[in-house]
């Protein structure tokens, strides 16, 4: 009588005693009837009025009753399908978060620890100021990654003198119990990089490097202000790590600018869900104190209005992301894309490749050659592919062994070598199997 009198007026009923509605009739194994496809439907178009625990409820629900429910004509069969496939997403999105990405207490025990054991020594040391930042300070740190450390320190200007400091480091803590090696990179920016005792690299040590430290507050003011954030942050690095395209040394993508390709998608939906950064930026006249910007959530959210009022699922903010970076505007060649976050706007270049400026310095912080950006451009594509065939999550992040340049080499030589036997089976002098061969080929 109730499903009947949904389907007659479904304008009667709240969001929440639709969903109590769908609970009712789940547990009563009503799947077949045609107003259980309505009510899941008017559910669907209507799920951000519910609270986080709801949904999860609904997803819940789709999931275990998709195989039983039936559509009364293919449009909405169509609508239906796409309802069950987001459900089935968001649930092995949650799993893949709850139990894949997120830290374990046990990890951030550990870096406290970590810190703690560090700082005063090293402080002492070098006589600077250490501090966290990346991942492991920015809000976005993911299960088994290692703590990145900056030490800044004063008149301490140039690459030898931040080489020279990290030996100081390396010195000082050659007899600490937790530590079983320590290397030093000798990069643009020098690192050192420590082992423990299982010679796994829990943490890497840099000297001065205040750019990070700026934009480790930029990504943690932005991450405290829509709890989708994170979430959709650290699924995106998840995927770009599965695909071997998470690794700027490879030429491939840096975390930062996955992280601002996020934001700018995030700053241009309708209503925004992030502010603009000339809205957050903190005006001064003194040239050396630019780059300043609020971090305060409560300040933010204070004065940009706008926010808060955005109520997509995670799933469809997934889907449209890939679809956002898969269009040919992006796909690189004799055009490419710019996209500076600090005039948020987005234009073409003649460099032939995706342009990431960063809004605090301004720069490009991850350049690219066209052919490295076009096949980072494919796997965006592929993805978005995926999602349009309703792919399930393991099917998009499936994991790679290598960067899809180099397996696009690599299929080349298989068939390049594969051309080269055949040449040369049909050259070689002949035989009956070769004559059989050429009639074959022929």
């Amino acid at each position: 009588m109730l499903l009947e009198t949904h389907s007659t007026f479904p304008s009667e009923f709240s969001t929440g005693e639709r969903l109590e509605l769908l609970e009712i009739c789940h547990k009563s194994k009503l799947w077949r009837h045609r107003e259980i496809d309505i009510l899941m439907l008017e559910l669907w178009k209507n799920i951000g009025k519910l609270k986080q625990s709801d949904i999860s409820l609904y997803h819940k629900i789709c999931k275990e009753i998709s195989d039983n429910t039936w559509s009364p004509n293919p449009d909405e069969a169509g609508r239906n399908q796409l309802a069950k496939y987001e459900s089935q997403f968001l649930w092995d999105l949650t799993v893949l978060h709850n139990h894949t990405l997120s830290p374990t207490l046990e990890q951030y025990r550990k870096k406290q620890e970590l810190i703690k054991a560090l700082k005063k020594t090293l402080e002492h040391a070098a006589n600077g100021t250490l501090h966290t930042f990346g991942s492991c300070e920015n809000g976005l740190w993911v299960r088994g990654s290692d703590v990145d450390m900056c030490l800044e320190i004063p008149n301490c200007g140039h690459k030898r003198q931040w080489l020279s400091k990290l030996n100081l480091i390396r010195s000082t803590l050659s007899d600490n119990d937790i530590i079983s090696n320590i290397s030093i990179i000798s990069a643009k920016v020098p690192i050192a990089k420590l082992y423990n005792r299982q010679n796994h690299n829990f943490c890497d040590i840099s000297i001065n490097n205040t750019v990070a430290l700026d934009n480790t507050q930029f990504v943690k003011a932005m991450t405290k202000i829509d709890f989708r954030v994170v979430k959709l942050a650290r699924f995106i690095k998840y995927w770009a790590t599965c695909r071997c395209i998470n690794n700027r040394a490879q030429g491939t993508l840096s975390s930062y600018t996955l992280i601002l390709q996020l934001f700018f998608f995030l700053q241009n939906r309708s209503p925004p869900i992030l502010p603009l950064y000339k809205d957050i930026e903190i005006v001064v006249d003194d040239q050396e104190q630019r780059g300043r910007f609020m971090t305060d959530t409560r300040d933010i959210l204070a004065k940009c209005e706008y926010l808060q009022q955005n109520t997509e699922s995670i799933t469809q903010l997934i889907f449209d992301f890939f679809k956002f970076y898969s269009d040919k505007k992006f796909q690189g060649g004799r055009v490419g894309a710019t996209i500076d976050l600090y005039t948020n706007e987005m234009t073409e270049n003649n460099l032939g490749v995706l342009v990431m400026k960063c809004p605090i310095t301004g720069k490009n912080v991850n350049p690219f050659t066209i052919r490295m950006w076009q096949s980072i451009y494919g796997e965006f594509k592929r993805v978005d592919e995926c999602i349009k065939d309703q792919r399930p999550i393991a099917q998009i992040c499936i994991k790679s062994d290598k960067p899809p340049l180099e397996t696009e080499a690599e299929t080349q030589r298989i068939h390049a070598s594969m051309i080269r036997d055949i040449v040369m089976a049909v050259a070689a002098p002949r035989s009956k199997p070769l004559r059989a061969l050429r009639r074959t080929l022929s």
